[in-house]
């Protein structure tokens, strides 16, 4: 159990009450930001301003917190100045937003939702995919465009065909959650033939799972119809589809990008989209995000643009939250926590508690 009373830190403006009790019922909260600016707002100026009031409280009382919970930027300076800091508890999958060096290097466990939403994820990169193969996308355009619905014939005349996912092969970049779900609904929805590459993953057990896991990124751009990117942003996969991996896929494949905006070199996608080095790209995420207006992919007809939100929904957010504030409070009683983003920091930080 923990000694004392452990004192959290709200580093965002509003919580899921689920969530909001895990932490009420053993710690000490303290909010960012005063009771009546605990409100969400999709308004930029209004958000930036959030996170600066959130950053100035929390550098007031940061020497006495135990533990952070936040989708909040941790840089080096904030991590620093955490005296007592043993948590960092983030309601997301991916963690780029911290610090994961200066984090360890201060013996700071990193906790994350790592898992919880891969579901939605799954179910929506299929939704690019199906958008832009079955010409969903650009059908539902330009009949909201022009007010009219074309017939099979003229829509067949402009446009082609459609295409299925049936017989294609799917290749899936980064095997961990998101990705096992992305090849079971490809594999056994679909039939399609699935490929992956992931290094840390055992191919015994992706053979096992139908999958195929292929030795180099090359091999499976080249074979495949459908390229999905799952893998985290991590300073390995930062920039890891350019000019010269997009020149190695088909013509006529698509990207779909369900993991990071900066996985992908945007203005060779854009190059390749328009030369017809690849045939489309399905992407929820983009660098930068959110597009500025009048950027070139906004007029790319053989582009689906969503706005980040492939891991939303209604559930999967709260269970984000309750995963990320539960393990946040394992780590504060001196438990291991089932979501630890760097682990080797534990054996350091368990002998502080």
């Amino acid at each position: 159990m923990m000694a004392a009373r452990a004192t959290v830190f709200i580093a965002q403006s509003t919580m899921f009450p689920e969530a909001l009790g895990i932490l009420e019922g053993e710690t000490r909260v303290i909010w960012g930001l005063p009771k009546d600016r605990r409100t969400s707002s999709s308004d930029p100026a209004a958000a930036a301003a959030d996170l600066v009031a959130i950053r100035e409280s929390l550098l007031q009382v940061l020497p006495d917190i135990d533990g952070i919970f936040g989708h909040f930027p941790y840089d080096a300076e904030l991590i620093g100045a955490g005296s007592r800091l043993r948590v960092i508890m983030t309601p997301s999958s991916g963690a780029e937003h911290i610090d994961i060096a200066a984090a360890t290097a201060r013996g700071i466990a990193v906790v994350n939702a790592a898992g919880a939403n891969y579901v939605p994820v799954a179910e929506h990169i299929f939704g690019l995919a199906l958008s832009l193969l079955r010409l969903i996308a650009i059908a539902d355009r330009e009949a909201h465009r022009d007010r009219r619905h074309s017939t099979y014939a003229q829509f067949v005349e402009q446009r082609g065909l459609p295409l299925v996912l049936s017989g294609k092969t799917l290749g899936v970049i980064g095997f961990g959650f998101v990705g096992r779900e992305v090849a079971r609904i490809g594999g056994q929805g679909f039939r399609m033939k699935v490929v992956a590459i992931d290094p840390y993953f055992d191919p015994v057990e992706a053979g096992r799972q139908g999958v195929m896991l292929v030795p180099d990124l090359a091999q499976l751009l080249s074979e495949s119809d459908v390229v999905c990117v799952c893998c985290p942003l991590t300073a390995e996969t930062r920039n890891l589809i350019g000019s010269r991996e997009l020149k190695l896929m088909k013509p006529t494949a698509i990207l779909v990008n369900g993991s990071r905006g900066g996985t992908v070199v945007t203005d060779d996608l854009v190059a390749a989209l328009t030369s017809g080095t690849i045939a489309g790209a399905g992407l929820d995420v983009t660098d930068p995000e959110p597009l500025p207006p009048g950027h070139d992919l906004l007029a790319l007809d053989n582009v689906v643009l969503t706005p980040h939100l492939a891991g939303a929904s209604a559930r999967t957010l709260i269970e984000q939250s309750i995963q990320s504030a539960r393990d946040g409070m394992m780590v504060l009683q001196g438990k291991r926590p089932f979501h630890l983003v760097n682990p080797e920091v534990w054996p350091r930080l368990r002998a502080r508690t």
